[in-house]
This record gives C-alpha cells, structure tokens and sequence, in this order.
C-alpha cells in the first residue's frame, strides 16, 4: 500500500468513521463495551490488511483472543473472507510498565522503537493500536503521575501524526476521574464516547505546550 492510499483509507469505532493519523480518546462504561467496540475495530482492519496491535492486560487479553478465534472461525464457514491473522497483543507488563513503573519519555521511545520496525521504506501500510489504559489505576494517587500520563498521550499524538495509522487510547469512566479523562481528552484529536465523535480543535497546541514542559 502507498503512503497515499494509507493516508485515505478510513475506518470506524462503533461505527464512527475515523482517518489516518487520528488519535482518539475512547471512553467506555463497561468492559463488555470496550471488547465489543476494539473487536470490531481490529477485526475490520485484518480484512483490509492492516497491521493491528493491541495493549491491554492479561485477563482482558484472553477474552478478546478467544473471542476474535471464535468469530473468525465462524466468518471462516460463512465464507465472508475474514483474514486469518490476529492482532498482536502487549502486555502492560512489556509496555507502558517497563522498568517496572511508567514514564513517558520511556513509552515515546518504546513507540519511536515500534516504528522503526514497521514503517520501512518496503511497507507503508496502514495500522491501527488500540491501548486500554486500566494498567494506570494502581497508580492514579501516585505523586506527579497524572501529569505524566497526559504529557505522553500529548506526545504520543504528535508522534502519530507521523505515520498513517488511528489509535484508539481506551478509558474507564468507572477507573478514571472526571479531571484526568477532560485533561487525556484534549490531548488526543478525537474524542469518542457512546458511539458519538467529536473533533477536538485545540488539541494540536496543547499537546506541544506540554512537550515543551518534558
């Protein structure tokens, strides 16, 4: 696939559609909610050939592996052409908590690291991350760790405008405070919660503003 052609393709979460280089703040009720909607997400992006990856914790990771077996193997008998593939999955673990705690210089070179690897002059597809954020709960009191989480999700999205990919940052409202979900969300492009998407058209100076702050 040419830059260009990654560039135009367009997917959708929940039905919404979505561009190349969006960065989308996904805020969800339930984990039944989250499953449903990465699922599907990931899942239309293996038929279009695109290389997916999804960070998410163990137990969570399970459920949407055996899932996604289940409704390929279905799509399978149905002859609907369902790619083979799975996404890959990460554990916070091997991501976001190497080291054993987070920092947001680290997980931007974890990402700086990733790239290299997947965008080569010899392939120039589209991908798509989705990155459940619950790993964060444990450490929501910790002094000067909010900061850090909406300075990486700023830089992350600078990053990503980068290469010709969406990602979808997932965040429980029952995890997550009111005051860290509004300030997460103006650092992301795209805000989506219940199905429903709204631009963000502040996001971009934000997010240099905090860089700058590193």
């Amino acid at each position: 696939m040419t830059d260009d052609a990654a560039d135009s393709a367009v997917c959708t979460i929940g039905g919404v559609a979505l561009a190349a280089r969006d960065h989308v703040c996904l805020v969800y009720e339930s984990d039944s909610q989250r499953d449903r909607t990465i699922i599907e997400f990931l899942a239309e992006g293996l038929r279009a050939g695109h290389r997916c990856l999804c960070l998410i914790g163990a137990a969570a990771q399970l459920g949407m592996a055996g899932r996604m077996a289940r409704e390929h193997e279905k799509a399978r008998l149905d002859e609907n052409g369902l790619a083979d593939d799975m996404p890959e999955f990460a554990l916070p673990s091997r991501s976001y908590l190497q080291g054993g705690g987070f920092s947001s210089r680290r997980m931007l070179r974890f990402w700086a690291d990733w790239a290299a690897t997947t965008y080569t002059p010899h392939r120039h597809g589209a991908t798509r991350i989705a990155a459940d954020m619950t790993w964060a709960h444990p450490f929501l009191r910790t002094p000067g760790f909010a900061d850090d989480v909406v300075r990486y999700e700023a830089g992350f999205t600078l990053w990503s405008r980068a290469y010709p990919q969406v990602t979808a940052c997932m965040y429980d409202t029952r995890t997550f405070p009111d005051d860290l979900l509004l300030r997460v969300s103006k650092v992301h492009s795209t805000l989506w919660i219940d199905g429903e998407a709204t631009a963000n058209p502040f996001h971009l100076d934000l997010a240099r503003i905090l860089v700058a702050e590193q």
